[in-house]
């Protein structure tokens, strides 16, 4: 096969020529790639977006000791807070991704991105007076001329501070998820009490009836009604302990806590109150929302990448040293050399990697904007919700259990003494039991809207976040 190139045995090469001709060369293949390095960030409409901490904030967690399972089953929410934030499930594995970030940056620390080649060729060479051995040996690397590992280590450490910050993500919403079954589980309680005492009134109501037929004061037909509604009641009495105890399993799912190790949270329900003004709201969630800071640092991370695959898209030269014997019969000569390559970025200029950059760009721009617009939208309706709630709640006023014993204690002795039958007794204890569970349920939905604005906020509530309240 013939082969091109310079033959330096019958031609005389001009060493000035060669040089200038490289060395035009170079710069236009330089250009070529210098023409879409152009970058300007675009400015941000500082209107449409809430500024996010300038510094990485730390995930509020309580102060207190995270319990040991195996000693204890009875845990505080502040002590469950805390275990949560160092064995959630979630929270495990956003700091295993978190380390993503950690091998970015290795990944892009080596100064030269590429491994020299080695090439040894072993031939033969025919003459009239024989055969004679031909060994070339060369040796290439290629460098880097645009400044590509300094954008490269740039990228990856903002990428790591995009993982860090997603993992403070993860960290909050289990924050979130475990405040809310936490609070659902004392709720949950205090359902199935109100409807033990049903229960028990149900159970006296049938003794009375007994003793009723018994001494000719009602029919018969009244043990069947009260026997209806004992049923009824311990059916109710069933399903609200189900509830308390499967939340309870998804609390230590969420949490944590050991399979097969019981987990009894021990706490009061905290006051009602309304939320406060929204504009203190809007600036708790710019200091401490996690997302905020994720989204600018994706916008940055992305810039740093459109700056990196405009440089990808340099040439990158080849330098080279290369040895050579000629097999000749008589006095082979040794040639050296030292070799330059320079790709010429004709049709591959980085198109992709450009494009898709730009694309990851323009997203993470969009997607800042549209969070803090709707950041924004969404603490409006959580404060109205709140708000909403805790109104619902004054309606049927603070003092749930204490009321309903007194309203059952008052059936109970009006059908004791004649004065309500048995059919009557029945329907005002299901009126009671439907305001008692109407009432349990707005508490419910309260705390409920309570830890909505919390994770929306992005810390716990302040005093100046909420505000006292009378019914």
């Amino acid at each position: 096969m013939k082969a091109f190139g310079i033959d330096t045995r019958s031609h005389t090469i001009d060493s000035s020529r060669l040089t200038r001709a490289l060395a035009l060369l170079l710069f236009g293949a330089l250009g070529c790639g210098a023409a879409h390095d152009a970058y300007t960030p675009r400015a941000s409409n500082g209107a449409d977006i809430l500024e996010p901490p300038a510094q990485r904030v730390e995930v509020f967690v309580p102060s207190a000791t995270a319990p040991d399972p195996m000693a204890t089953s009875e845990v505080t929410l502040e002590q469950l807070l805390r275990y949560a934030d160092q064995r959630a499930p979630a929270v495990r594995v956003a700091r295993a991704q978190a380390r993503r970030g950690d091998a970015a940056v290795e990944a892009a620390s080596p100064l030269l991105q590429s491994n020299p080649e080695v090439e040894v060729g072993l031939g033969s060479r025919t003459v009239a007076a024989g055969t004679h051995l031909e060994t070339e040996v060369s040796l290439q690397q290629s460098i880097e001329i645009a400044g590509e590992r300094g954008l490269r280590m740039e990228t990856a450490e903002r990428l790591r501070e995009v993982a860090l910050s997603q993992q403070d993500e993860a960290r909050w919403q289990a924050h979130g998820q475990v405040h809310a079954l936490f609070l659902q589980v004392l709720v949950a309680r205090q359902r199935a009490a109100a409807v033990e005492q049903v229960v028990r009134f149900a159970a006296e109501l049938e003794q009375i009836a007994q003793r009723r037929v018994d001494a000719g004061d009602d029919a018969p037909l009244s043990m069947l009604v009260a026997h209806a509604d004992l049923a009824q009641a311990r059916e109710l009495l069933i399903a609200a302990q189900q509830i308390e105890r499967a939340t309870r399993i998804r609390l230590a799912e969420v949490s944590g806590w050991p399979v097969g190790r019981p987990l009894q949270p021990r706490g009061e329900l905290p006051p009602i109150r309304l939320a406060g003004a929204l504009s203190h709201l809007v600036r708790l969630a710019a200091d401490h929302h996690p997302s905020l800071r994720t989204r600018a640092l994706t916008v940055a991370q992305a810039e740093s990448r459109v700056r990196l695959e405009a440089r990808e898209a340099w040439p990158e030269p080849t330098v080279g040293l290369a040895y050579a014997r000629e097999g000749e019969p008589t006095d082979a000569p040794d040639i050296w050399l030292v070799t330059l390559g320079v790709p010429m970025p004709l049709w591959n200029r980085n198109q992709g990697g450009r494009a898709r950059a730009s694309v990851a760009l323009e997203t993470a721009r969009t997607q800042q904007e549209t969070l803090g617009q709707r950041l924004h939208v969404q603490l409006e309706r959580a404060a109205s919700t709140l708000d909403a709630a805790a109104q619902r709640v004054h309606i049927y006023g603070d003092d749930i259990m204490p009321a309903m014993q007194r309203n059952l204690d008052l059936i109970r002795e009006a059908y004791d003494v004649g004065e309500i039958d048995i059919h009557a007794v029945s329907q005002t204890r299901e009126r009671v039991l439907a305001t008692q569970e109407r009432a349990i349920a707005a508490r419910a939905e309260y705390y409920q809207a309570l830890v909505n604005l919390e994770v929306l906020v992005g810390t716990e509530l302040d005093d100046a976040a909420l505000q006292e309240t009378t019914p």
